[in-house]
């Protein structure tokens, strides 16, 4: 099991500022949402998850 990954304020802001553009990001939007926030692709994914 993975450790819970802690976002930062401003990497929450970014993720927020991507909820509010589409609920449903494409690969292209979600590895671009994770290069801004220096996330790993897959950790903006299950936030995405989890958020809607």
């Amino acid at each position: 099991r993975r450790c819970r990954t802690v976002f930062s304020t401003e990497q929450l802001a970014i993720l927020e500022e991507g909820f509010q553009k589409q609920h449903f990001p494409d690969n292209k939007l979600r590895q671009a949402i994770a290069t801004r926030a220096g996330l790993p692709e897959d950790r903006v994914q299950v936030w995405f998850q989890n958020r809607r």
